[in-house]
């Protein structure tokens, strides 16, 4: 028979785990370009199909053309804003 404290610990890891998975960002939340880049997104890992584009000024403001969606397959290029 298991001991109560085996059966704690395993179920407070779980939960702890799980709270973790959560809290993590979506994919499309994780590739927003900053103020000042531009980024383009792709739909395969050799980065051939390129399925989107976003750009966004020193304000943060979306530069057009915005297009597409956002992947995790992500080039950006970021010009540092006011230097």
């Amino acid at each position: 028979m298991m001991s109560k404290v085996p059966v704690r610990l395993l179920l407070s890891l779980c939960l702890l785990a799980a709270c973790f998975v959560l809290t993590l960002p979506s994919p499309a939340e994780a590739y927003l370009p900053g103020p000042g880049c531009s980024c383009e997104y792709y739909s395969d890992a050799g980065y051939q199909n390129l399925v989107g584009e976003r750009t966004l000024d020193c304000a943060g403001n979306v530069v057009d053309p915005t297009w597409g969606q956002r992947t995790p397959r992500a080039r950006c290029v970021c010009d540092p804003c006011g230097a």
